[in-house]
């Protein structure tokens, strides 16, 4: 568990993070380093399960992602990015932080 100081400093934090997402990466030719697209997703994810006070922040964020599918905004590869990362993260969140964001529809 995180210093009640993070709650402060969480925003700015997610704000840094946010705008890799989703993330777009090619390795360069050749490339001996074996990085890809999935690891820095699964990177990503993990500094985001990392705090509970990036729930309010990252959850919103995923679910716009989605719902711009439904307008043909995003292509299908973000939907994937979107959905599994929200798949990796609900369970650290937990039912209490997915709530407030689930709606019949």
């Amino acid at each position: 568990q995180q210093p009640d100081g993070f709650s402060a400093v969480a925003a700015e934090v997610f704000d840094s993070l946010s705008p890799y997402f989703p993330i777009a990466f090619t390795p360069p030719p050749n490339d001996t380093n074996g990085i890809t697209q999935q690891h820095l997703l699964q990177a990503w994810v993990r500094v985001l399960k990392a705090s509970e006070h990036f729930a309010p922040l990252i959850l919103p964020l995923l679910l716009r992602r989605l719902l711009e599918q439904l307008d043909g905004e995003n292509d299908d590869a973000e939907n994937m990015q979107a959905l599994q990362a929200l798949a990796l993260l609900s369970p650290s969140y937990g039912l209490a932080a997915l709530r407030p964001h689930a709606k019949m529809a």
